[in-house]
């Protein structure tokens, strides 16, 4: 596992600092059932704090670095969650689908595109079946440090990151009931951005 060091990135601004080759490392996160495998504690700590934040009084997410397990509990059972909440409770229990998250703070995407705070990774669907299901690993690139400058500029907290994980997730919902595997760019990216946690301003994806 790769190690990740600190973002630095304050704002868009900053993106002429991050190019192809200037040694910026990424590290694999995998959001799967209740399970949320981490490397960096500074930058995965953030992603979690901005989730955290998005679904707060609604969700309680308890993050253990020993474990690297993070488990979303509903602090009233019987009250009805926010769309983006819903979507993230259902992720963290979904048995199907694996939400794989790279989380860097560089701007270089898993396959060497420029992406600008986070960008569609596509998915892969899998021969093999969960409750008759087919299985399907998503990706997702994020970099918490561009996202949380977002919400800063939006006086949000959290929603940008929320945003990216459920965009993950409804695209692999969408490719698990066809069947067919998804490209990070065109394919199933509008309806999965669209069912998605909505961002209070829109982002290009990548530059």
């Amino acid at each position: 596992m790769t190690t990740l060091k600190s973002g630095k990135v304050g704002d868009i601004s900053d993106l002429a600092a991050f190019v192809p080759g200037s040694g910026k490392e990424s590290n694999r996160w995998e959001l799967i059932l209740k399970k949320l495998v981490i490397g960096d504690a500074v930058l995965n700590q953030a992603y979690v704090n901005q989730l955290q934040d998005a679904v707060a009084g609604q969700l309680q997410l308890t993050y253990n670095e020993q474990t690297n397990q993070l488990i979303a509990e509903k602090y009233n059972d019987d009250a009805t969650l926010s769309k983006g909440a819903q979507q993230l409770f259902d992720a963290t229990l979904d048995p199907s689908i694996t939400v794989n998250v790279n989380v860097t703070d560089g701007v270089i995407t898993s396959d060497n595109k420029i992406f600008v705070g986070g960008a569609f990774g596509g998915n892969k669907v899998l021969s093999d079946k969960i409750d008759g299901k087919n299985k399907v690993d998503a990706f997702q690139d994020v970099n918490p440090n561009i996202l949380g400058a977002a919400d800063h500029e939006a006086n949000t907290v959290g929603q940008y990151a929320l945003h990216e994980v459920t965009e993950a997730y409804e695209g692999a919902k969408i490719s698990q009931r066809s069947g067919v595997s998804a490209p990070g760019t065109g394919s199933i990216y509008n309806k999965a951005h669209q069912r998605a946690s909505k961002q209070p301003f829109n982002i290009a994806e990548f530059i």
